[in-house]
């Protein structure tokens, strides 16, 4: 008997003896909510269960995603919906085809609401569906978004200049091609400069390629003109640092050495009708962020009367100095010795007219640049610091989107997709910005994390400590007294000598320790073999054994080996060894009796025994404590010897078997020596 407590559907799934396999039956039971409702099956004989699920909840909180927001690529799109009050159990399911084709591309499940979707084809639409999946067998209806990636490149128009004015005469007469009704002329010249402010603001991008320009022709041709006549006309442009006011001392012949031209068409016809008036480019002309210089000629091939007509050009005032022009008379001839000075001479600036701009645009990420943010140090010198990165894909105009991933150093740092790196272990870490529309196009930048260390331990109930811990060289005894005389946790990581281990060798580990009375203490060791600073990776915890009723002076003792993995990296790693009332103490242990202490291992390639049977790295360092010098005292050659302080900071840099710590102030160092045969030795030196 089952008393519905919700709306249906109600899922029942039956269990088949013969073949062990269940079918699944839903049942849609709206009208019975709050009855009881007794079910019935035929061949119970074949039946060895049947197991009820209510999805009821499931069902009516199982909200279909919407409201996307999408940023698309050339290869890739990003998708976003509403977060629901309750997110689904199970996320979101979504798949990816081809709008118009039934077949699935791409599919897979997010556990958030928003997805990154890439390898896609550039200039393609695709149809994008998601739903949720809240309970086993329930989901949402598909929610349908259609995307569009970008092409390669975008053809864009934008316009520099707005305003209405006019003049019947003269107003800018110039630019790009100057008629009147005034005979005898042999053409026009005219060069206009517009900023790298207005180019900014009118939005052309470093490196889009200019194909051509309009003007704004605001009169149609007088006196029943039927036409305008053909002439011949050049457009040529240039990337400049000029400023206003032009120079009226600008020859043709310097625009012609200065600018690239773009235009010579010998037969021109400038259309009769009011309008904007295309010059479209031959060649495209780069655009390199600068100030921009067009020049306009036009060669009246010696036609006068009757043609008495005018132009007028719309413009915007306040631009005057920004042009200049000459408009020879027939006697003077359109060549490069005409100066750009109104009528050869003349010096009047004419204004300078509204121009439209038609360019193209890469999409295509060719650059991405890693930096940090505000400037700061490329460094995490905090413990389990965290240090902001940004990126920027070059040309501008492509997406923005970037996967963020390590490259080198996982061993030392994380980092989101949002480019936040967060240290937890000493070393350089490097960190990578890729293209979401390109694997390869990325940026790098290499961080430096210092000052890094294992997480803390405490027991707060009662410090029960550990006596004795013996260990590849370590012999250490310490205080076995209970409550507030000892703490909670030691360090002993600049206790000399430290452990020496050799990569896959085993090594026996003993611990003693006060248990407070006849109770049961729990001993774990970890070891911090990859140097991540953290103890939970695989492989790192090693159940030693169980104290029982000890003093920490008695003969009770716990042993058992650890063995060192042939793959651990080398030099000076920490172990930890804990000891806890009844269970095992965690590494970063925040309850309970016991206590904690933190030694120091340097894993070597290899360790020979001496002639007395001590493992030796057949290399000695002495004095040590010292004031000044240290020396190595070994038949091997050394190739280098570095040295760092507590931070894990590199601080002095030596070659030969001798190196000074005068410079240091007093303190417990590390110094590694590495041989020319590729072996690194590291040694704890007291600088007094």
């Amino acid at each position: 008997m089952i008393k519905l407590t919700n709306r249906s559907p109600f899922v029942i799934k039956l269990k088949n003896r013969q073949t062990n396999k269940f079918q699944q039956k839903t049942a849609m039971l709206n009208f019975y909510k709050n009855k009881e409702i007794t079910f019935r099956f035929g061949k119970a004989a074949l039946l060895s269960s049947f197991l009820f699920l209510s999805t009821a909840n499931a069902q009516e909180n199982c909200t279909v995603p919407q409201n996307f927001t999408t940023g698309n690529g050339i290869a890739h799109t990003t998708l976003a919906w509403d977060v629901p009050s309750t997110l689904p159990a199970y996320g979101y399911e979504w798949e990816v085809r081809l709008t118009g084709s039934e077949t699935i591309i791409q599919s897979g499940s997010v556990q958030n609401t928003s997805l990154l979707i890439q390898n896609l084809s550039a200039n393609t639409e695709y149809t994008f569906t998601v739903r949720a999946h809240c309970a086993t067998m329930v989901y949402s209806e598909w929610a349908t978004e259609i995307v569009n990636t970008r092409a390669l490149s975008a053809s864009l128009t934008t316009q520099i200049g707005t305003g209405a004015d006019a003049n019947a005469f003269f107003g800018s007469s110039y630019g790009p091609i100057m008629y009147a009704n005034i005979v005898q002329r042999n053409g026009s010249v005219a060069n206009m400069l517009f900023t790298e402010a207005e180019m900014e603001t009118a939005g052309i991008p470093q490196g889009a390629g200019i194909t051509g320009v309009a003007f704004n022709k605001i009169n149609a041709a007088n006196n029943n003109a039927d036409t305008y006549p053909e002439t011949r006309v050049r457009v040529l442009a240039a990337n400049s640092e000029t400023v206003a006011p032009l120079s009226m001392l600008t020859t043709l012949g310097d625009i012609e050495d200065t600018h690239t031209e773009l235009m010579d068409n010998a037969d021109y016809q400038l259309p009769d009708t009011i309008g904007w008036i295309d010059f479209n480019f031959d060649t495209p002309f780069t655009y390199n962020g600068q100030s921009l210089e067009i020049a306009t000629v036009m060669y009246q091939n010696g036609q006068t009367a009757p043609f008495s007509t005018w132009i007028t050009w719309q413009y915007t005032a306040g631009f005057r100095d920004y042009m200049i022009g000459a408009w020879p008379i027939n006697t003077v001839p359109l060549d490069e010795n005409v100066v750009l000075s109104h009528n050869n001479g003349g010096g009047q600036y004419k204004d300078r007219p509204n121009m439209q701009v038609y360019y193209t645009v890469s999409n295509v990420p060719v650059i991405v640049t890693a930096t940090t943010t505000d400037g700061a140090p490329a460094e995490i010198t905090v413990n389990n610091g965290t240090l902001q990165l940004a990126a920027a894909v070059a040309p501008a105009t492509a997406s923005q989107t970037l996967v963020w991933e390590i490259s080198e150093g996982t061993e030392f740092a994380t980092i989101d997709q949002n480019g936040l790196i967060s240290g937890f272990a000493n070393g350089d870490v490097v960190a990578r910005a890729v293209s979401a529309d390109d694997g390869t196009v990325f940026g790098e930048i290499t961080i430096v994390i210092s000052g890094q260390a294992p997480c803390s331990i405490n027991f707060p109930d009662n410090a029960e400590p550990i006596s004795l811990v013996q260990f590849a060289g370590i012999n250490n005894d310490s205080e076995t007294t209970t409550g507030g005389i000892t703490p909670a946790y030691e360090d002993f990581k600049t206790l000399i000598p430290a452990a020496e281990v050799a990569l896959g060798q085993e090594y026996t580990i003993t611990v003693k320790g006060n248990t407070n009375g006849p109770f049961t203490h729990q001993v774990v060791a970890y070891i911090d073999w990859n140097k991540n600073n953290s103890f939970e990776d695989e492989g790192e915890a090693y159940i030693i054994g169980a104290l029982v009723n000890s003093t920490g002076t008695d003969d009770v003792a716990v042993s058992s080996t650890i063995t060192v993995p042939t793959d651990a990296p080398l030099g000076v790693t920490t172990m930890r060894v804990t000891k806890k009332f009844n269970v095992a103490a965690l590494p970063c242990n925040t309850l309970g009796y016991g206590q904690a202490e933190d030694y120091s291992l340097n894993v070597n390639r290899e360790i020979v025994a001496g002639a007395d049977g001590i493992a030796t790295t057949l290399i000695s360092l002495y004095p040590n404590p010292t004031t000044d010098n240290v020396h190595l005292q070994t038949e091997q050659e050394i190739k280098s010897i570095e040295v760092f302080n507590s931070l894990g900071q590199s601080v002095i840099k030596a070659n030969g078997k001798d190196i000074s710590l005068a410079t240091l102030s007093n303190g417990i160092y590390l110094l590694k020596a590495d041989t020319v045969n590729g072996k690194n030795h590291t040694f704890r030196v007291v600088k007094k």
